[in-house]
């Protein structure tokens, strides 16, 4: 018997053993035993599929072509199903863009081709013509396949739903009160009507708004899945796919919510962008008969907008991330005082990175600009980067590169930053944008209105602790904190009057400016010890951009040097020393 497999399958003369082919067979198996986990895991998005049907087709399949390749062609070499199969039948028959049979039709005609390449010999023609280093790459690009698909939750959407759902997501309010739960995991009830869309987006619609809340917090959560730490629940694809929503994305996320990334980020000033979530679903405002009597009666316009009975057209939801890690160090990223840009620089590269990656994701769904209406919110920072990101929209929506009509950009921000000194932030055009702010909040008032500063569209401020409505509202603001989180709100009048005192003082006495170190200046190499920087102005610099690189908190032993940008918090007589400060020659 051991003589007959040696001659058959030619093992000596190919200078190898029994014992080392039986070795190199198992190594094999335990190398591609993967695949039965893969195809199961990516056609799982596919409701209704008999996993264990698709577990034991993938065994069958991958075992006949490894025997058939042995017995018949006798080489050694593995075959097993393409990896992209499951991913492209998962994807079409789950976004209802083909049925079972046209999916495994496509993938059947696929199978014929490649057969016609092997038998009319072009397959070595390809293989001989690819550069040795995209085939060294090829087989590094499988592996890592896998692992990616590994760490990208995958979700059936579900039916839109008729009336309001609860989603999970992670609140810092719960966190630092229930020392059980560490994540600050609760739940909200949330719902986005079909009919709210209807109307023009440049109305404000209170039900967008109150849902837009929860689901910016839903886009702060995601990070938890992609930390690699704490519950690592997918909140956005859980809460979208709920919604009706499919192809929901959060790849962004990948390589920017780990500590170490976030980390590498510092180190390499790669901090400049966002982590951001794209989903969308069909939007039939006919289904709920009356669309305008249903938009005007939840708070929203009655004009504008599709009349009911219309074609559907799809809802393309853009949640962006708040300041996380080193993103933070962003936030500081203003243009100095000569330059001509009108946008906060920091929130503006991250705000292009987001309008690219849109461009691509509406392309990629088929996205028809007249028919498309795109909701984009976001918290904080991420509040900032929507502001801007609507405001784009907006400006491009008569032109080519329209995504969508500039009334079917719907835009709603919760503390975001002044992100534009643009004069033309307040007109009608960005009558869409709605940006939601709480007076007592510091946040919202930086940059400062006095260098400039504002958002584009509408502010609307929640009830002031000074405002005459703060008392008649405490009571529904109170009941929906706890609905919100599950816990009582623990009101103190004295910490909201000193709170509101220090956001006072701090906008007049810390602003922040950014001023150039001349060329010529001749205290370049001298540490802010040395030079009594401090002493001499009244600021302190929080961080110093040279050549592209950020050095954030610098200590009294960094040296200064000609042409470093400094970034400084001071009241204006210090902005005057340090004026005075580079014209001198210490």
């Amino acid at each position: 018997m051991k003589t007959k497999l040696d001659k058959y399958f030619r093992i000596s003369q190919r200078g190898s053993t029994i014992g080392t082919e039986l070795i190199g067979g198992a190594t094999t198996f335990a190398t591609m035993a993967y695949i039965l986990a893969y195809m199961t895991g990516a056609m799982s998005a596919v409701p209704g599929i008999d996993l264990t049907g698709v577990l034991l087709c993938t065994a069958l399949i991958t075992a006949i072509s490894c025997i058939a390749m042995g017995l018949v062609a006798n080489a050694p070499i593995a075959l097993a199903p393409v990896l992209v199969i499951p991913n492209l039948v998962a994807g079409m028959v789950a976004s209802g863009e083909a049925t079972y049979g046209q999916a495994f039709g496509t993938v059947a005609i696929s199978g014929i081709v490649f057969l016609l390449i092997s038998v009319f010999k072009l397959r070595d023609l390809f293989a001989r013509s690819l550069p040795k280093n995209i085939k060294i790459g090829i087989g590094g690009a499988v592996g890592l396949l896998p692992a990616a698909h590994a760490e990208m939750p995958a979700f059936a959407a579900a039916d839109v739903p008729d009336g309001p759902i609860m989603v999970d997501y992670c609140s810092e309010a719960v966190a630092a009160r229930d020392p059980g739960n560490p994540s600050g995991r609760t739940s909200t009830s949330v719902e986005l009507d079909d009919a709210w869309f209807a109307g023009d987006s440049r109305r404000y619609h209170h039900g967008i708004a109150t849902n837009c809340a929860v689901l910016s917090a839903v886009c702060n959560a995601e990070s938890h899945f992609y930390s690699g730490s704490g519950d690592r629940i997918p909140y956005a694809e859980q809460a979208l796919s709920a919604l009706g929503f499919s192809q929901v994305r959060t790849d962004s996320y990948e390589l920017r919510s780990a500590v170490l990334d976030q980390l590498a980020a510092l180190v390499s000033g790669s901090h400049d962008v966002a982590a951001y979530t794209f989903a969308n679903r069909r939007l039939d405002t006919a289904r709920h008969g009356d669309a305008s009597a249903g938009d005007a009666a939840a708070g929203g316009s009655s004009s504008g907008g599709p009349e009911a009975g219309s074609a559907a057209e799809t809802l393309v939801f853009v949640g962006i991330r708040g300041s996380y890690g080193a993103e933070w160090v962003s936030n500081f990223n203003l243009p100095d005082a000569a330059s001509p840009d009108a946008d906060h620089r920091g929130f503006k590269t991250a705000e292009q990175e987001v309008a690219q990656a849109l461009e691509r994701y509406l392309d990629e769904i088929g996205a028809d600009p007249a028919r498309t209406r795109i909701l984009i919110t976001g918290h904080s920072r991420g509040g900032a980067i929507a502001n801007l990101l609507a405001a784009d929209l907006v400006d491009r929506a008569d032109g080519p590169q329209a995504l969508a009509a500039a009334d079917a950009v719907y835009a709603y921000t919760f503390a975001a930053p002044c992100p534009t000194k643009s004069a033309e932030r307040g007109d009608s055009a960005y009558a869409g944008i709605f940006n939601i702010v709480n007076p007592s909040d510091l946040v919202p008032q930086l940059p400062l209105p006095a260098w400039g500063y504002g958002r584009y569209g509408t502010t609307v401020e929640l009830p002031g602790y000074a405002s005459t409505r703060f008392a008649s509202s405490l009571a529904l603001m109170q009941q929906a904190y706890q609905a919100n989180t599950g816990l009582l709100d623990s009101y103190s009048p004295d910490a909201l009057e000193r709170l509101d005192s220090f956001d006072a003082q701090a906008a007049q006495s810390l602003p922040n400016y950014c001023v150039r170190i001349p060329e010529d200046w001749d205290g370049a190499g001298k540490s802010l010890g040395a030079l009594k920087f401090w002493r001499a102005t009244g600021a302190t610099v929080v961080a110093i951009r040279r050549s592209g690189q950020e050095i954030v908190s610098p200590g009294p032993d960094t040296a200064l040097r000609c042409g470093d940008l400094l970034i400084f918090v001071g009241d204006l007589e210090a902005r005057k020393g340090v004026v005075r400060f580079f014209s001198s020659n210490p």
